[in-house]
Protein backbone atom coordinates (compact mmCIF):
# COMPACT_ATOMS: atom_id res chain seq x y z
CA UNK A 1 0.00 0.00 0.00
CA UNK A 2 2.95 2.65 1.35
CA UNK A 3 4.67 1.91 -2.44
CA UNK A 4 1.41 2.71 -4.61
CA UNK A 5 1.01 5.50 -2.50
CA UNK A 6 4.65 6.73 -3.36
CA UNK A 7 4.04 5.75 -7.10
CA UNK A 8 0.67 7.93 -7.21
CA UNK A 9 2.61 10.94 -5.70
CA UNK A 10 5.38 10.86 -8.12
CA UNK A 11 3.09 10.61 -10.62
CA UNK A 12 0.74 13.36 -9.29
CA UNK A 13 4.61 15.77 -8.98
CA UNK A 14 4.61 14.63 -13.08
CA UNK A 15 1.24 15.42 -14.10
CA UNK A 16 1.45 18.73 -12.61
CA UNK A 17 4.73 19.88 -14.22
CA UNK A 18 3.61 20.53 -17.71
CA UNK A 19 1.20 23.67 -16.26
CA UNK A 20 3.91 24.87 -14.19
CA UNK A 21 6.20 25.12 -16.98
CA UNK A 22 3.48 26.55 -19.54
CA UNK A 23 3.30 29.63 -16.68
CA UNK A 24 7.17 29.95 -15.66
CA UNK A 25 7.32 29.79 -20.06
CA UNK A 26 4.68 32.34 -20.69
CA UNK A 27 6.56 34.94 -17.43
CA UNK A 28 9.90 34.13 -19.18
CA UNK A 29 8.48 35.35 -22.15
CA UNK A 30 6.85 38.75 -20.99
CA UNK A 31 9.94 39.39 -18.89
CA UNK A 32 12.62 39.05 -22.24
CA UNK A 33 10.22 40.96 -24.07
CA UNK A 34 9.97 43.93 -21.44
CA UNK A 35 13.64 44.19 -21.23
CA UNK A 36 13.94 44.64 -25.26
CA UNK A 37 11.08 46.98 -24.87
CA UNK A 38 12.68 49.33 -22.11
CA UNK A 39 16.33 48.92 -24.13
CA UNK A 40 14.34 49.97 -27.18
CA UNK A 41 12.38 53.07 -25.28
CA UNK A 42 16.41 53.74 -24.09
CA UNK A 43 17.37 53.81 -27.77
CA UNK A 44 14.65 55.97 -28.90
CA UNK A 45 15.59 58.87 -26.44
CA UNK A 46 19.17 58.71 -27.73
CA UNK A 47 17.60 58.70 -31.42
CA UNK A 48 18.86 55.44 -32.69
CA UNK A 49 16.09 54.68 -34.30
CA UNK A 50 16.98 51.70 -36.60
CA UNK A 51 18.42 49.85 -32.47
CA UNK A 52 15.23 51.03 -30.99
CA UNK A 53 13.25 49.65 -33.93
CA UNK A 54 15.25 46.38 -33.61
CA UNK A 55 14.48 45.58 -30.18
CA UNK A 56 10.99 46.48 -30.76
CA UNK A 57 11.00 44.19 -33.65
CA UNK A 58 12.28 41.09 -31.34
CA UNK A 59 9.98 41.94 -28.22
CA UNK A 60 7.35 41.86 -30.60
CA UNK A 61 7.92 38.29 -31.53
CA UNK A 62 8.71 36.94 -28.36
CA UNK A 63 5.41 38.30 -26.86
CA UNK A 64 3.11 40.08 -29.12
CA UNK A 65 1.64 43.02 -27.22
CA UNK A 66 -0.17 45.60 -28.86
CA UNK A 67 1.82 48.32 -26.92
CA UNK A 68 4.92 47.03 -28.55
CA UNK A 69 3.24 47.80 -31.37
CA UNK A 70 2.87 51.80 -30.87
CA UNK A 71 6.12 51.75 -30.27
CA UNK A 72 7.43 49.91 -33.77
CA UNK A 73 5.19 52.38 -35.41
CA UNK A 74 6.55 55.04 -33.65
CA UNK A 75 9.98 54.19 -34.96
CA UNK A 76 9.18 53.64 -38.48
CA UNK A 77 7.44 57.08 -38.45
CA UNK A 78 10.79 58.38 -37.29
CA UNK A 79 13.10 56.39 -39.99
CA UNK A 80 10.54 58.12 -42.97
CA UNK A 81 9.13 54.46 -43.87
CA UNK A 82 5.48 56.21 -43.66
CA UNK A 83 3.45 53.26 -45.03
CA UNK A 84 4.69 50.31 -42.62
CA UNK A 85 4.91 52.76 -39.79
CA UNK A 86 0.41 53.32 -40.68
CA UNK A 87 0.25 49.44 -41.02
CA UNK A 88 1.43 49.18 -37.91
CA UNK A 89 -0.83 51.86 -36.13
CA UNK A 90 -3.31 50.64 -37.70
CA UNK A 91 -2.65 46.79 -36.30
CA UNK A 92 -2.71 48.40 -33.26
CA UNK A 93 -6.38 50.06 -33.63
CA UNK A 94 -7.19 46.66 -34.61
CA UNK A 95 -5.64 44.72 -31.84
CA UNK A 96 -8.74 44.29 -28.92
CA UNK A 97 -6.08 44.48 -26.55
CA UNK A 98 -5.46 48.33 -27.16
CA UNK A 99 -6.10 50.94 -24.84
CA UNK A 100 -9.57 52.92 -25.46
CA UNK A 101 -7.44 56.06 -24.00
CA UNK A 102 -4.91 56.25 -27.07
CA UNK A 103 -7.18 55.01 -29.67
CA UNK A 104 -7.73 58.92 -30.74
CA UNK A 105 -4.39 59.84 -30.71
CA UNK A 106 -3.68 57.23 -32.98
CA UNK A 107 -6.15 57.81 -34.96
CA UNK A 108 -5.67 61.42 -35.67
CA UNK A 109 -1.62 60.12 -36.08
CA UNK A 110 -2.78 57.70 -38.78
CA UNK A 111 -5.20 60.31 -41.03
CA UNK A 112 -1.96 62.61 -41.28
CA UNK A 113 0.29 60.05 -42.42
CA UNK A 114 -2.90 58.81 -45.20
CA UNK A 115 -2.39 62.38 -46.72
CA UNK A 116 0.83 61.17 -48.34
CA UNK A 117 0.13 57.18 -48.79
CA UNK A 118 -2.61 55.01 -50.94
CA UNK A 119 -4.78 52.41 -49.94
CA UNK A 120 -4.57 48.56 -51.53
CA UNK A 121 -7.32 46.55 -51.05
CA UNK A 122 -6.72 42.55 -51.56
CA UNK A 123 -8.93 39.74 -51.89
CA UNK A 124 -7.90 35.94 -52.20
CA UNK A 125 -10.19 33.12 -53.61
CA UNK A 126 -10.39 30.45 -52.49
CA UNK A 127 -10.03 30.76 -48.89
CA UNK A 128 -7.10 30.14 -46.63
CA UNK A 129 -4.76 31.62 -49.21
CA UNK A 130 -1.07 33.28 -48.16
CA UNK A 131 -0.44 36.33 -49.94
CA UNK A 132 2.78 38.51 -50.63
CA UNK A 133 3.12 42.66 -51.67
CA UNK A 134 6.57 42.65 -53.66
CA UNK A 135 8.84 45.26 -51.85
CA UNK A 136 7.03 45.75 -48.79
CA UNK A 137 7.32 43.96 -45.56
CA UNK A 138 4.96 44.32 -41.92
CA UNK A 139 7.17 46.28 -40.08
CA UNK A 140 6.49 44.66 -36.77
CA UNK A 141 8.22 41.72 -37.94
CA UNK A 142 12.05 40.86 -37.65
CA UNK A 143 13.50 41.27 -41.26
CA UNK A 144 13.62 37.61 -43.28
CA UNK A 145 15.64 37.28 -46.13
CA UNK A 146 12.29 37.50 -48.46
CA UNK A 147 9.26 39.44 -47.75
CA UNK A 148 6.83 37.74 -46.00
CA UNK A 149 3.32 35.64 -46.71
CA UNK A 150 0.97 36.53 -45.23
CA UNK A 151 -2.68 34.85 -44.58
CA UNK A 152 -4.97 36.53 -46.63
CA UNK A 153 -7.20 37.14 -44.19
CA UNK A 154 -4.93 39.41 -42.28
CA UNK A 155 -3.87 41.23 -45.67
CA UNK A 156 -7.07 42.64 -46.72
CA UNK A 157 -6.19 46.33 -46.67
CA UNK A 158 -3.10 48.22 -46.53
CA UNK A 159 -1.25 51.35 -46.75
CA UNK A 160 1.35 51.46 -49.42
CA UNK A 161 3.53 53.92 -50.97
CA UNK A 162 2.26 55.87 -54.26
CA UNK A 163 3.39 54.11 -57.30
CA UNK A 164 3.14 50.65 -59.25
CA UNK A 165 2.45 47.28 -56.78
CA UNK A 166 2.62 43.85 -57.29
CA UNK A 167 0.40 41.49 -55.07
CA UNK A 168 1.32 37.09 -55.33
CA UNK A 169 -0.85 34.99 -53.89
CA UNK A 170 -0.62 31.07 -52.89
CA UNK A 171 -2.03 27.76 -51.81
CA UNK A 172 -1.54 24.62 -51.87
CA UNK A 173 -3.30 22.45 -54.78
CA UNK A 174 -4.01 25.52 -56.76
CA UNK A 175 -2.11 27.25 -58.98
CA UNK A 176 0.06 30.67 -57.81
CA UNK A 177 -1.47 34.04 -59.08
CA UNK A 178 -0.46 37.17 -59.10
CA UNK A 179 -1.94 41.10 -59.85
CA UNK A 180 -0.28 44.12 -61.03
CA UNK A 181 -1.48 47.45 -60.41
CA UNK A 182 -0.34 51.20 -59.65
CA UNK A 183 -2.01 53.88 -57.32
CA UNK A 184 -2.21 57.22 -56.38
CA UNK A 185 -1.55 59.12 -52.77
CA UNK A 186 -4.72 59.30 -51.28
CA UNK A 187 -6.19 56.82 -54.19
CA UNK A 188 -6.85 53.01 -53.73
CA UNK A 189 -6.72 50.14 -55.58
CA UNK A 190 -7.59 46.77 -55.93
CA UNK A 191 -6.01 43.31 -56.61
CA UNK A 192 -8.72 41.06 -56.89
CA UNK A 193 -6.59 37.09 -57.04
CA UNK A 194 -8.58 33.61 -58.17
CA UNK A 195 -6.50 31.07 -57.87
CA UNK A 196 -7.01 27.97 -60.10
CA UNK A 197 -7.02 24.45 -58.65
CA UNK A 198 -4.57 22.28 -60.52
CA UNK A 199 -5.97 19.23 -62.46
CA UNK A 200 -5.25 15.73 -60.35
CA UNK A 201 -3.68 13.24 -62.24
CA UNK A 202 -5.99 10.31 -63.33
CA UNK A 203 -6.27 8.00 -61.15
CA UNK A 204 -4.66 4.13 -61.63
CA UNK A 205 -8.03 2.54 -62.21
CA UNK A 206 -9.12 5.03 -65.38
CA UNK A 207 -5.92 4.08 -67.10
CA UNK A 208 -6.42 0.32 -67.05
CA UNK A 209 -9.68 0.83 -68.42
CA UNK A 210 -8.46 2.44 -71.41
CA UNK A 211 -5.91 -0.93 -72.04
CA UNK A 212 -7.73 -3.90 -70.76
CA UNK A 213 -5.74 -6.09 -72.33
CA UNK A 214 -2.60 -5.10 -70.30
CA UNK A 215 -4.40 -4.69 -66.57
CA UNK A 216 -4.17 -7.73 -64.26
CA UNK A 217 -7.32 -8.77 -63.55
CA UNK A 218 -8.17 -9.27 -59.52
CA UNK A 219 -10.80 -10.65 -57.65
CA UNK A 220 -12.38 -8.21 -55.46
CA UNK A 221 -11.88 -10.76 -52.52
CA UNK A 222 -7.92 -11.18 -53.08
CA UNK A 223 -7.34 -7.51 -54.06
CA UNK A 224 -4.59 -6.37 -50.96
CA UNK A 225 -3.69 -2.91 -51.71
CA UNK A 226 -4.70 -0.24 -48.91
CA UNK A 227 -6.98 1.87 -50.90
CA UNK A 228 -9.66 -1.08 -50.56
CA UNK A 229 -8.15 -3.18 -47.43
CA UNK A 230 -10.47 -2.15 -44.02
CA UNK A 231 -9.23 0.01 -41.72
CA UNK A 232 -8.66 -0.46 -38.07
CA UNK A 233 -11.66 0.80 -35.93
CA UNK A 234 -10.66 3.56 -33.76
CA UNK A 235 -9.70 2.80 -30.02
CA UNK A 236 -12.45 3.68 -28.34
CA UNK A 237 -11.10 2.04 -24.56
CA UNK A 238 -8.28 4.94 -23.15
CA UNK A 239 -7.07 4.06 -20.10
CA UNK A 240 -5.38 7.36 -17.66
CA UNK A 241 -4.43 8.66 -14.42
CA UNK A 242 -5.92 11.26 -12.53
CA UNK A 243 -4.94 13.42 -9.57
CA UNK A 244 -8.05 15.37 -7.73
CA UNK A 245 -7.81 17.44 -5.16
CA UNK A 246 -11.46 17.99 -3.14
CA UNK A 247 -11.92 20.53 -0.75
CA UNK A 248 -14.37 20.46 2.32
CA UNK A 249 -17.28 22.84 1.24
CA UNK A 250 -17.11 23.82 5.43
CA UNK A 251 -13.70 24.26 5.20
CA UNK A 252 -12.76 21.85 6.81
CA UNK A 253 -9.91 20.56 5.11
CA UNK A 254 -8.90 18.61 1.62
CA UNK A 255 -8.72 14.97 0.59
CA UNK A 256 -6.02 14.57 -2.19
CA UNK A 257 -7.05 11.93 -4.81
CA UNK A 258 -4.94 9.88 -6.98
CA UNK A 259 -6.53 7.24 -9.40
CA UNK A 260 -7.25 5.88 -12.38
CA UNK A 261 -9.54 6.44 -15.47
CA UNK A 262 -11.76 4.29 -17.85
CA UNK A 263 -12.71 6.25 -21.27
CA UNK A 264 -14.81 4.00 -22.68
CA UNK A 265 -16.61 6.14 -25.39
CA UNK A 266 -16.21 9.73 -26.38
CA UNK A 267 -18.30 10.87 -23.78
CA UNK A 268 -18.06 8.66 -21.24
CA UNK A 269 -15.69 7.66 -18.54
CA UNK A 270 -15.08 5.26 -15.31
CA UNK A 271 -13.12 6.92 -12.20
CA UNK A 272 -11.71 5.12 -9.32
CA UNK A 273 -9.25 6.80 -6.73
CA UNK A 274 -8.04 6.85 -3.88
CA UNK A 275 -9.29 9.32 -0.84
CA UNK A 276 -6.04 10.76 1.32
CA UNK A 277 -7.07 12.88 3.70
CA UNK A 278 -7.13 12.45 8.19
CA UNK A 279 -9.90 9.75 7.00
CA UNK A 280 -8.74 6.84 4.16
CA UNK A 281 -11.25 5.89 1.82
CA UNK A 282 -12.07 5.57 -2.27
CA UNK A 283 -14.23 6.70 -4.78
CA UNK A 284 -15.83 4.64 -7.76
CA UNK A 285 -18.20 6.65 -10.14
CA UNK A 286 -18.84 7.67 -13.86
CA UNK A 287 -19.06 11.14 -16.20
CA UNK A 288 -20.76 12.06 -18.78
CA UNK A 289 -19.06 14.62 -21.37
CA UNK A 290 -21.97 16.68 -22.68
CA UNK A 291 -19.69 18.18 -25.92
CA UNK A 292 -16.88 16.84 -27.36
CA UNK A 293 -15.22 20.29 -27.96
CA UNK A 294 -12.22 20.62 -26.18
CA UNK A 295 -13.92 22.53 -23.30
CA UNK A 296 -16.44 19.78 -22.17
CA UNK A 297 -19.30 20.65 -19.63
CA UNK A 298 -19.91 16.89 -18.02
CA UNK A 299 -22.46 15.68 -15.07
CA UNK A 300 -21.02 12.68 -12.82
CA UNK A 301 -22.47 10.67 -9.94
CA UNK A 302 -20.48 8.04 -7.85
CA UNK A 303 -20.08 6.28 -4.56
CA UNK A 304 -17.43 8.04 -2.06
CA UNK A 305 -16.56 5.56 1.19
CA UNK A 306 -13.97 7.00 4.20
CA UNK A 307 -13.13 4.63 6.96
CA UNK A 308 -13.02 5.77 10.16
CA UNK A 309 -14.69 3.72 13.48
CA UNK A 310 -15.84 1.41 9.84
CA UNK A 311 -17.10 2.59 6.58
CA UNK A 312 -19.02 5.62 5.98
CA UNK A 313 -20.84 4.90 2.27
CA UNK A 314 -22.58 7.75 0.70
CA UNK A 315 -23.90 8.73 -2.87
CA UNK A 316 -22.40 11.90 -4.91
CA UNK A 317 -23.68 14.08 -7.79
CA UNK A 318 -21.78 16.69 -9.31
CA UNK A 319 -21.67 18.96 -12.60
CA UNK A 320 -18.22 20.04 -13.90
CA UNK A 321 -16.35 20.87 -17.03
CA UNK A 322 -12.80 19.73 -18.58
CA UNK A 323 -10.56 22.01 -20.22
CA UNK A 324 -8.59 19.62 -23.28
CA UNK A 325 -5.29 21.03 -23.10
CA UNK A 326 -3.44 18.32 -25.44
CA UNK A 327 -5.09 14.88 -27.34
CA UNK A 328 -3.85 13.38 -23.80
CA UNK A 329 -3.85 16.16 -21.28
CA UNK A 330 -6.47 17.80 -19.52
CA UNK A 331 -7.80 19.86 -16.40
CA UNK A 332 -10.53 19.66 -14.46
CA UNK A 333 -12.78 21.80 -12.37
CA UNK A 334 -15.86 19.85 -10.87
CA UNK A 335 -19.30 20.85 -7.83
CA UNK A 336 -20.16 17.99 -6.37
CA UNK A 337 -23.15 17.55 -3.61
CA UNK A 338 -22.39 14.25 -1.12
CA UNK A 339 -24.95 12.59 1.04
CA UNK A 340 -23.65 9.91 3.32
CA UNK A 341 -26.09 7.18 4.67
CA UNK A 342 -24.08 6.87 8.01
CA UNK A 343 -22.15 9.58 9.09
CA UNK A 344 -19.86 10.35 12.24
CA UNK A 345 -22.04 11.64 15.25
CA UNK A 346 -19.66 14.36 14.94
CA UNK A 347 -20.28 15.04 10.67
CA UNK A 348 -22.90 15.77 8.89
CA UNK A 349 -25.01 14.10 6.35
CA UNK A 350 -24.06 15.92 3.47
CA UNK A 351 -21.79 18.26 2.19
CA UNK A 352 -20.44 20.66 -0.80
CA UNK A 353 -17.08 19.34 -1.93
CA UNK A 354 -15.76 21.06 -4.90
CA UNK A 355 -12.67 19.01 -6.97
CA UNK A 356 -9.99 20.60 -9.26
CA UNK A 357 -7.54 18.23 -10.71
CA UNK A 358 -5.73 17.43 -13.85
CA UNK A 359 -6.25 13.75 -16.00
CA UNK A 360 -3.68 12.25 -18.51
CA UNK A 361 -4.48 9.46 -20.57
CA UNK A 362 -2.67 6.52 -23.03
Amino acid sequence: MTRSLVRLGLLALLLGTPLAALAQTADDARAQAQALLDEGVGLLGKKNFDGALACFQRAYAIFPSPNVLVNIASSLKELGRTAEAANAYQKYLDDPGAKAARRVEIGKILAELDKTLGTLVISVEPAGALVQVEGWEPGWLVPAAEAAWLPAAQAMRWRVLPGPFSVRARKDGFTPGEERGAVDAQGRATAAIVLIAEVAPEPVEAAAELAPETASVVAPAERTDDARAPRPPARSLRLGAIVDVAIDGRGEGAAVSPGLSLRLADRFELVGKALVSASKGGYLGASVYLTRSRVRPSIGIGIPIFYSGGARVGIRGAAGVTFELADRLSVVAEVGAEKFFNPEMDRVAFVVVPVLGIHARL
